[in-house]
């Protein structure tokens, strides 16, 4: 679950405490946060990733438009383990 959601105009970057991981990642992110936050609906987000540890992670803008409604840019940020 995401730990922070900063907005800087429509582009959203959410903060996860737990490092990536090398493989399949799932995350749980409130998605219509532009829209209405008091009815943010949490949707888990599956990817692949490669490394592991701290890094940004973009959303494709094919899901963004459909998940993140009215968002410019989606990052999700990993902590460092």
């Amino acid at each position: 679950m995401a730990r922070s959601v900063h907005c800087r105009g429509r582009c959203l970057t959410y903060a996860v405490a737990t490092p990536l991981r090398g493989g399949i990642n799932r995350v749980a992110l409130p998605t219509n946060i532009l829209e209405d936050p008091r009815k943010a609906k949490p949707e888990i987000i599956s990817f692949r990733a490669n490394d592991s540890g701290a890094g940004d992670v973009e959303i494709p803008e094919v899901l963004r438009a459909r998940l993140f409604p009215g968002a410019r840019s989606v990052c999700i940020r990993f902590a460092k383990a």
